[in-house]
């Protein structure tokens, strides 16, 4: 069962009109409408207070009661529809996808949480492999994070060709300590 039949299930449990629910929420009614036919998804603040109007859990307007997590993904807005987010609130991790690809990669991809990988022209996440990554651990050819490993990497830990950072290694490389071909830096090698 999808949110918008649980919502609208439980809506009308209570015995309450779309538009009472509206009010109540301080919403309008064709924000309730939305919500139940699965066409957008109301902000995540509003779960909690949706959830004890309708005097249901919490799990149970999420459709996690079964014990299996369920991702919250925003139902598709169109066919040309850009995008895919997912919020997974019980593991907490967020990913966005763009529907949008260049040579098989998805241009934006970010991916947050534990073990997630985000790759994509624009990769933004924990562990992130792109033409520009940002993250922790980034790879590609602008790589920006803790550990930075590509073309011309920009990091505390920095490693490639015009490597930049306070520990660089590289062709060419500047930072507090720096290891290359040519080196600039408080200690450079």
């Amino acid at each position: 069962m999808s949110f918008g039949e649980r919502l609208a299930t439980a809506r009308r449990r209570a015995n309450i009109t779309q538009e009472n629910f509206a009010k109540v929420l301080g919403v309008s009614r064709q924000s309730v409408s939305k919500w139940e036919s699965d066409l957008a998804l109301p902000e995540s603040d509003k779960l909690p207070r949706i959830a004890k109007i309708l005097n249901i859990s919490l799990d149970e307007l999420m459709g996690v009661d079964s014990g299996e997590p369920e991702p919250l993904e925003p139902p598709e807005q169109s066919a040309s529809s850009q995008h895919t987010i997912v919020l997974n609130l019980r593991t907490a991790s967020f990913e966005y996808k763009s529907k949008k690809t260049v040579r098989g990669m998805p241009l934006v991809h970010i991916s947050v949480g534990f073990g997630k990988r985000a790759r994509g022209i624009v990769a933004i996440g924990n562990n992130a492999t792109g033409v520009i990554a940002l993250g922790l651990l980034a790879r590609g050819v602008l790589p920006l994070g803790l550990f930075s490993l590509g073309v011309i990497p920009f990091g505390l830990f920095s490693i490639g060709l015009l490597a930049l950072g306070t520990i660089a290694l590289g062709v060419l490389a500047a930072g507090a300590i720096a290891c290359g071909v040519l080196a600039a830096g408080a200690i450079a090698i």
